[in-house]
């Protein structure tokens, strides 16, 4: 398995009566329980304005850097059942989920001009 950069990417669509509740659950508890995970390095949370929220549900991308696939691999295998079933027992029907896992190529950074550097 190779040791390149992995984002792990889920999108998450909550109905809007548990939004607030899932919210703070996503980023006070659940973030947190995968960042001290070996391997994880960061994590972003955006709420997508298209594709999938509607007037009763939102969809949310959580967007996870991780040091390599191996790291990843580890995940699915070990944390990932108990961490999904705990979402499954707090939020039900009311919640669904979409994993993607993406393989990073290269990275790009805008450079600063050379008068700015």
């Amino acid at each position: 398995m190779e040791s390149l950069p992995t984002v792990y990417e889920v999108n998450t669509t909550v109905d809007n009566d548990v939004r607030a509740e899932y919210l703070d659950w996503l980023q006070q508890r659940h973030i947190g329980m995968l960042l001290a995970i070996e391997g994880f390095e960061t994590a972003t949370v955006h709420e997508v304005e298209s594709d999938g929220s509607t007037a009763d549900r939102t969809t949310f991308s959580i967007v996870y850097h991780l040091t390599s696939r191996a790291a990843l691999q580890s995940y699915i295998d070990i944390h990932a059942p108990v961490l999904r079933a705990e979402s499954i027992e707090k939020f039900g029907a009311k919640l669904s989920a979409q994993r993607r896992i993406l393989k990073v190529l290269s990275t790009h950074v805008k450079s600063m001009p050379s008068s700015q550097a």
